[in-house]
Order: structure tokens, then sequence, then C-alpha cells
């Protein structure tokens, strides 16, 4: 006759005891541990398979709990991943369009041909909703408003120096002239926009760093806990 025959300890809470145990080592600590309990008066009994009980319920809680924390910081990881990834791209866009005005406008100081002016005309119609679109992805951090903020005035004014340099052109004035008044002006500002342009890739580059760095932390932790 099974140990449990001759007890009160209820069926089905002997079905749900057994669930939890799935591997013949634990199964085997619980059978001994039913055998020294099982000629405890009622109420003792009783006292001690509800301990055990919650005991086991705690535990269960728990690695349900730990399995949950780590499966918030690999979805935080993910996320931020994305985020980047398309920050990353708008920004090489943005830089990728400035360049375009440049190389229009240089094209067309040379040549006074039209042709030379499609990069110039396709870079400016880009720009703005590269920069509109990286304001959203961005729309969380306040330093990287400040740094777009920054930027966007950088781009107006360097397209505005290419007006310039263009209408004087289209007015008899030659390239040497022009490059010789707006050269180093031009180059000082495209420095400046891919400095504020690295700062923004840098700062999202180390938030991602942290978010992996975290999700990592959360992982080896539950593995600690659970070894």
């Amino acid at each position: 006759m099974h140990p449990l025959e001759r007890s009160p300890w209820p069926h089905w809470l002997w079905q749900l005891t057994t669930s939890l145990f799935i591997s013949p080592l634990p199964m085997r600590y619980f059978q001994i541990f039913l055998s020294a309990v099982k000629d405890l008066p009622q109420r003792a009994l009783q006292l001690v398979l509800g301990t055990v009980m919650a005991a086991l319920l705690t535990i269960v809680i728990w690695f349900a709990l730990t399995s949950q924390l780590a499966e918030n910081s690999r979805t935080v990881a993910n996320g931020r991943e994305l985020l980047t990834t398309e920050i990353l791209y708008q920004t090489s866009q943005i830089l990728s369009a400035t360049q375009d005005i440049e190389t229009g406008q240089r094209g067309y100081l040379l040549t006074l041909d039209n042709v030379f002016l499609q990069p110039y005309i396709a870079g400016k119609k880009r720009l703005p909703g590269h920069i509109s679109q990286l304001r959203i992805l961005a729309a969380d951090s306040p330093e990287q408003q400040r740094r777009l903020a920054m930027l966007e005035v950088l781009v107006e004014d360097r397209t505005r120096l290419s007006e310039r340099e263009l209408s004087m052109a289209r007015d008899g004035t030659s390239a040497g002239e022009i490059q010789l008044q707006f050269m180093r002006d031009g180059k000082t500002k495209m420095d400046a926009i891919r400095r504020v342009l690295s700062q923004i890739v840098s700062h999202e580059q180390e938030l991602l760093a942290a978010n992996r760095n975290d999700a990592k932390f959360a992982a080896d932790n539950v593995d600690k806990l659970r070894s």
C-alpha cells in the first residue's frame, strides 16, 4: 500500500505535487520525504504538506519571474538595436545628401552645365525628410534633440552658402573667384556637419552597448540563480 493511502493527503494535492517532479532523482527524494512524514498526526501532516506546497509554489513563481526578467531585457536590447540601426541609416543619408549638394554645386561652378546640378537638386530635396525622420526616432533623447537642432542650423547655412555660390556663377563670377571667397567657409561648415553627425552616431552606439550589457547581465544572473 502506498504511504499516501494511509494518510489524509488529498488526491488532487498528490497529482499537483508529483507533476512538479519530472525527473527520477527529485521524485526519489520526494518519496523518501513521504515515507518520513506518513506516520505524523493528521494536523501536523497537513501543516508540513502545506509548507512544502508553499515552498514549491514560491520556486515556480521565482523561476517564472526570473525568466520574464531575462526576456524583458532581451526585448529592450532588440528594440534598441533596431532603433539604432534606423538612426545610423538616417544619419548616413543626411551626410550623403549634404555631400551631393556640395558635389553638384562644385560641378556646376566648373562647367556651368545644369546637368551637374542634378545631385545638388536631389540632395536638397532629400535632406528635410531625413532630418525630420531622425527627429522622430530620437524623440526620447533631449541630448540628441539638441544635436539635431544644431545640425539643422549647420545644414541650412551650408545650403545657403551653396546657393550664393551658384548665384554668383550665374552672374558671371569665375569658379576660381568663388572658391577663393567661399572654399574655407564651406569646408568649415561641412566639417561641423560631420562632427555633429558623428556625435549622434556615437551616442546611439553607446546606448546600444549599454542595453546589450544589461541584457547579458540579466541573463547571466538568471543562470547563476538557477545553478
